[in-house]
């Protein structure tokens, strides 16, 4: 790295009105430093210490009053000599004493001690303009130190200022210097590291960073030059847990916002409670008071969905947001039962949107966005469904079971406590290997006691690849095998082993009853009528009518149901569902030629649907 110093230059005073004289610092861990002015003892300091890290200085920028220009008339103290020079020469001839080529590198910006507040502005411009003329395109491989020493009333602001415009060129920040002088005993005066004043407004500015962009890169910066001895365990938790909703929320992880949430809440309260905080987390713990109260809607006990998407779009996240709704509203509405699958037909409503393979993960998202049917085709494969010995349907409800993540309907005729036991001893596979490892537990008991496990085992076994070969002991014992594995394969198995599985697991009745399916009359007028305006207009790849009509139809027929009485509203919820979840593909894909909704109107219809749907309940 490459080292530059800024300072604002301070006027000489004279001892008894006539004597330049030096005056002694205490530099610890240095020896004494001696200097005419405090600039002088700051750079004297920084020298001494860079050349530890096999570094030096390589420029001084000096802000210069019109009185550091001025000639002024001495004698020197050491020689008794009568002589005249201008004050910054003699700053510059001191600087030659212990770093001649340093002396030659030294840029002054002029400033008007008597200027305007509003002037000063200028100064910071002309200083900023001048360092980076200097650095050219080689920001990042600089590092800027302050010497607060002295000055006017503004040079702290002044050079502040400097500072934080240069940052955002790349260049790193690096100590700030004081040279602390006692008039009344100067055997005090001593030099003093005050970077930690300065670091208090870098904390500032990363929490900044935190609230508006929801970035924790300058707050991680910051901690990482605090000493490991200032950071709690507590606050480390808080810091990762800070982490994890912010990629949460910058690459717009769905699945990871409501945990990474929970998290960040339980965290902050402990850091909160936590008695024993250092100095840096004492002055930590006043600015997340801004940011407790900037995400104080999603970070109390049990934040809704909405809440936070209501939140991503105020902080002005509109990617985020669409996301987030289109993904996570469909699930609301069918919870809320505003919108959701006739009891009659659940199962194959949901049979239908599983094989209809959109690419969702979520029966909810099918269902609400592209689901259609008729009463025929419905009552239909109700038919086709009814329990008979072993049918089709029972296997693929097993392999629905599966796909859901073990959740979801199963054939009524399965013995639960059979199946819950056997669930278990998925889950105790890798127990059973330990104890087979271990000699604790023999293969062939294995088999034995757990006969459905081994049959599932061995099925898989069979049909893969070169371990097929392979003894089920040794098979068993492979390190790839685990339960997720074992329930993955479920979702695939083939039908003769499922059939012999579920025969173990289940008591079919010797003639099973047909199910009588209720007649559902279609009203001569129907009750939902089609003629509801829309809320936007159908234009472009947009249109809304077509599925409007099947929505209501649906409705009518009974296929879908709501509990809402208030129709229209849910329509118009429905139509920014689908207008929000259109915009937003073509968004992802860049499609050429295709208008995009403004940020306007994303945010007006997200925070409209919000609403209304908050009112339907």
């Amino acid at each position: 790295m490459k080292n530059a110093v800024l300072l604002f230059l301070s006027e000489i005073h004279l001892s008894k009105g006539k004597y330049l004289s030096s005056t002694s610092y205490h530099a610890a861990p240095f020896a004494d430093i001696k200097c005419i002015q405090t600039n002088e003892a700051a750079v004297k300091y920084l020298l001494q210490k860079l050349a530890g890290q096999q570094e030096t200085l390589d420029y001084i920028f000096a802000f210069s009053t019109q009185k550091t220009k001025e000639t002024i008339s001495y004698v020197d103290d050491r020689t008794g000599q009568q002589l005249a020079a201008v004050q910054r020469d003699i700053f510059a001839g001191e600087v030659a004493k212990v770093c001649p080529e340093l002396a030659k590198k030294i840029i002054y910006v002029d400033y008007d001690e008597n200027c305007s507040a509003e002037s000063i502005v200028l100064y910071v411009l002309k200083m900023v303009d001048e360092i980076r003329a200097i650095l050219g395109t080689e920001a990042d491989s600089w590092r800027i130190h302050t010497d607060l020493t002295g000055g006017m009333r503004h040079a702290a602001v002044l050079m502040l200022s400097v500072l934080h415009m240069l940052k955002y060129s790349g260049i790193e920040i690096g100590q700030a210097i004081y040279a602390n002088y006692f008039r009344e005993d100067t055997s005090r005066n001593r030099i003093e590291d005050v970077s930690s004043i300065h670091r208090m407004f870098e904390l500032v500015s990363s929490t900044d960073s935190c609230i508006n962009f929801a970035s924790m890169r300058e707050v991680e910066k910051y901690f990482a030059a605090v000493p490991e001895g200032e950071i709690s365990k507590r606050l480390r938790d808080l810091l990762i847990s800070m982490q994890e909703f912010s990629d949460a929320v910058k690459i717009c992880r769905t699945g990871r916002f409501e945990l990474s949430l929970k998290k960040l809440a339980a965290n902050l309260q402990a850091f909160k409670n936590y008695q024993g905080k250092s100095a840096q987390e004492q002055l930590f713990a006043q600015v997340l008071e801004t940011v407790e109260r900037d995400y104080g809607d999603i970070i109390k006990a049990e934040p809704s969905r909405i809440d936070i998407i209501r939140w991503c779009v105020k902080k002005g996240f509109l990617q985020q947001a669409m996301t987030l709704f289109t993904e996570w509203m469909p699930g609301e509405l069918v919870k809320r039962k505003l919108y959701y699958p006739s009891p009659v037909y659940d199962f194959e409503i949901r049979e239908t949107c599983q094989k209809s393979d959109l690419g969702y993960k979520l029966f909810e998202n099918v269902f609400v966005y592209d689901f259609c049917s008729t009463l025929e085709k419905l009552r239909e494969k109700k038919e086709n469904n009814k329990p008979n010995g072993m049918t089709k349907n029972s296997l693929n409800m097993v392999r629905m079971y599966f796909q859901n993540n073990q959740t979801g309907p199963l054939p009524e005729y399965i013995d639960k406590k059979l199946w819950k036991s056997f669930m278990q001893e998925i889950k105790y596979v890798a127990a059973y290997q330990e104890q087979i490892r271990a000699g604790r537990l023999y293969i062939g008991d294995f088999i034995s006691d757990h006969e459905c496990l081994a049959m599932v085992l061995d099925g898989r076994k069979k049909g893969d690849g070169k371990r097929k070969e392979w003894q089920l002991y040794d098979y068993l014992m492979d390190y790839k095998l685990n339960a997720q594995t074992i329930y993955n394969y479920l979702t695939v198995v083939p039908g003769e082993l499922l059939r012999d599985l579920l025969e173990k697991l289940s008591v079919f009745p010797e003639e099973p009853k047909p199910e009588q399916v209720p007649v559902i009359e279609v009203p001569t007028i129907p009750y939902y009528a089609y003629d509801y305006p829309n809320l936007i207009m159908s234009t472009g790849s947009f249109n809304w009518d077509d599925r409007k009509e099947s929505i209501c139809r649906m409705l009518t027929e009974g296929i879908v149901c709501t509990d809402t009485s208030d129709i229209e509203n849910l329509l118009y919820v429905m139509e920014i569902l689908s207008w929000l979840r259109k915009q937003r593909n073509e968004i992802n894909h860049a499609y050429n030629g295709v208008d995009v909704a403004s940020s306007e109107d994303v945010e007006h219809y997200i925070m409209l649907a919000l609403k209304k749907i908050e009112q339907l309940n």
